[in-house]
């Protein structure tokens, strides 16, 4: 083969190469409010109750928690506004937050990446700063829909009113010790072109005198 025609073979490969590559969306840039920032509401999120021990007042933004050995509340790790769940009563308190759906067009393989700061640690009232039985967790779900009617979730029971035709899951796992903020990146691929996306987080507490709290951007 020619050197000219091998540069015109790798134009074109690099060419295809590139016009394929999956594209990437950065949920802050699609999703309002997802950093909690606008106010004390949490608005464009709805608190729902996926199972027993989820609460709708649970998720609290900037609420006051002083974690166990510490002189000062919790701050937010990134802006001013972070959610926080307490489980003062060891009732195993969760809370989760549902992003409302919006409308987009997504092709199969779009890649969507979030950043999430979660902390989890025990009050002041627990006899110990670290956990003797299984730790907090925080977890998050990513929704796809086709073509149609706008989905809405439903708080008093999580469902949907569409299923979606898509849905990931991820965990928090980048946990820092107990009390302090870590963060992690966090990316979901849709498997199938949609038309909505919505995303959910949800903070579970396992152990007494606890909380679990995060932040997205």
């Amino acid at each position: 083969m020619s050197r000219v025609h091998s540069v015109f073979l790798i134009a074109a490969l690099s060419f295809i190469l590139v016009g394929t590559a999956a594209a990437q969306v950065e949920l802050w840039m699609v999703l309002d409010n997802i950093d909690f920032e606008d106010d004390l509401m949490h608005s464009e999120w709805t608190a729902t109750v996926k199972s027993r021990g989820y609460l709708l007042d649970a998720p609290v933004v900037n609420p006051d928690i002083v974690p166990k050995l510490a002189s000062v509340s919790l701050q937010a790790p990134s802006g001013d506004h972070f959610i926080g769940i307490q489980n003062p009563g060891g009732e195993d308190i969760k809370g989760r937050l549902v992003h409302d759906a919006v409308a987009g067009s997504f092709a199969k393989g779009t890649v969507f990446e979030v950043t999430v700061f979660a902390n989890r640690g025990r009050l002041s009232a627990s006899s110990t700063a670290a956990f003797t039985s299984v730790p907090l967790e925080v977890t998050l779900q990513f929704f796809g829909w086709g073509a149609g009617q706008v989905p809405v979730v439903n708080p008093s029971n999580d469902n949907w009113s569409r299923s979606p035709s898509v849905t990931l899951s991820q965990a928090f796992t980048h946990w820092a010790a107990n009390g302090q903020w870590a963060a992690q990146l966090m990316r979901f691929v849709t498997p199938k072109p949609i038309a909505y996306i919505a995303l959910a987080v949800t903070g579970k507490n396992h152990s007494d005198a606890s909380y679990a709290a995060f932040d997205l951007e």
